[in-house]
């Protein structure tokens, strides 16, 4: 799981597939979160964070779904 506040496209979580493929760890299951490639919505930080699931209660569930989905784990 990679978390970046800017857009995912040429983020951190890119370069870390980049690095997987290089090691032909393609199966390896890597969730990116950031901000899509879009126009963003106005408003302050924290607003715009909890909009986009970029919040400490976002980024916990976006990632809880990822492991319980990809690796089995549930959360108890």
């Amino acid at each position: 799981v990679t978390v970046e506040e800017g857009a995912l496209q040429g983020g951190f979580g890119s370069a870390v597939l980049e690095c997987l493929s290089e090691l032909d760890l393609l199966e390896v299951p890597v969730k990116r979160i950031g901000l899509p490639d879009s126009f963003a919505e106005h408003g302050s930080p924290s607003v715009l964070r909890r909009h986009y699931g970029l919040d400490p209660e976002g980024i916990a569930h976006m990632a809880r779904e990822f492991l319980e989905a990809h690796l089995g784990v549930t959360h108890q």
